[in-house]
């Protein structure tokens, strides 16, 4: 090594590390500064290195050589040079961090809330950004138009429930004609063995009898009949309320509007959706697994995520919730082809975030416990 003292030796002016190609220069100039000036080995000019700079120690070192001498040295610097430029840029490789498992981005279960009933929307009470809760109203349609036709079932229930009523009162009547009419059959009829009355007498009577019992019988179709559409009034009436009562359209889940989709005075319909929120409380990240590391994750084994916040890195606790039964090709975003041609199974590990540390859409590293 006592040799090579101008490539590992730096002024105290020049950075305390070097490149890979700084290194590998300064071992060219120190290894052909041995050959000396113009001199050549298989071919190799050394006016081919003149923008290398050469000490003048190792030039004259490699001229106070004899021959044999001298071409074992120049053997010996070529392959130590080759040796040591492997070494450099071996080492100079990216190594894989232990506990390391993958990039990732973190996303949140989604809710599209759309109406549904059509109708104006009278106003939308939230933006891109605004907290929402479950149960809360978020946006109001106009609901006059259902209201007029809920006055107009109304009035025609109230028109068949009076119409009922009458159909009842028309049965009372009939009935009692009908018991007078039969009160007065049996006594015909115990007059006509006396001599009384005639058998005319009691045969009308007997008729008399027996309309007035159709005449019950086909009262009680009609109240029937009323009844039912009285019952399909009363349902359709139940329905507009509850249409008029979704006329404010409700939050299913708590968390935070992402995208605002509709304005206030647009026209909403129902699986059109209004708002877009997103859970805030837990979020998720997807990452894969190649087929021959798949035996060493396992459902609910416990992982965690890296945040890069510019100083010290934040861990939050995960866990891994999902691995897809079905292998897959690596998605495109991979160039390599080595890449695209394994197959990965897609897995989810989720975390909770009750101080609001985790947001949608931020960059994360999986890492194991």
């Amino acid at each position: 090594m006592k040799f090579f003292p101008s490539v590992f030796m730096k002024d105290s002016t020049e950075d305390r590390f070097l490149t890979v190609k700084t290194v590998g220069q300064r071992i060219l100039a120190t290894g052909f500064g041995w050959f000396g000036r113009k001199r050549t080995f298989r071919g190799f000019n050394m006016n081919h290195l003149e923008g290398f700079s050469f000490s003048e120690s190792n030039r004259n070192l490699c001229a106070g050589m004899t021959t044999p001498r001298r071409h074992r040295f120049q053997m010996l610097s070529v392959g130590g040079l080759f040796l040591l430029l492997l070494g450099g840029l071996i080492g100079c490789g990216e190594k894989e961090t232990p506990g390391f498992v993958s990039s990732a981005v973190l996303e949140s279960d989604l809710w599209k809330i759309s109406p549904t009933v059509a109708g104006n929307l009278l106003a939308v009470g939230f933006r891109e950004g605004d907290s929402v809760t479950s149960g809360q109203a978020v946006a109001w349609i106009d609901s006059i138009p259902l209201r007029l036709k809920l006055e107009e079932l109304q009035a025609h229930h109230g028109e068949i429930e009076a119409a009922i009523q009458a159909r009842h009162a028309d049965v009372n009547t009939l009935k009692a004609t009908r018991a007078g009419v039969l009160r007065e059959y049996e006594r015909a009829k115990k007059l006509v063995q006396d001599g009384a009355t005639t058998q005319q007498r009691v045969d009308d009577l007997e008729t008399q009898s027996e309309v007035s019992l159709a005449q019950i019988q086909a009262a009680e179709v009609a109240i029937r009949s009323l009844s039912a559409q009285f019952r399909t009034l009363s349902a359709q009436e139940n329905t507009l309320r509850d249409q008029i009562q979704r006329c404010r359209v409700i939050s299913p889940v708590s968390g935070r509007v992402l995208v605002r989709y509709l304005n206030d005075g647009e026209a909403a319909s129902p699986g059109r959706p209004i708002l877009e929120a997103g859970k805030t409380d837990t979020l998720w990240a997807e990452f894969f697994i190649t087929q021959p590391e798949l035996s060493h994750y396992k459902l609910g084994e416990a992982l965690r995520f890296r945040l890069d916040t510019g100083k010290e890195p934040v861990w939050v606790p995960a866990t891994l919730t999902w691995i897809s039964p079905e292998a897959e090709f690596t998605p495109k975003g991979v160039q390599t082809r080595e890449a695209r041609n394994e197959l990965v199974f897609r897995a989810r590990v989720r975390a909770a975030n009750p101080n609001g540390l985790l947001k949608r859409g931020m960059p994360v590293e999986v890492w194991q416990k």
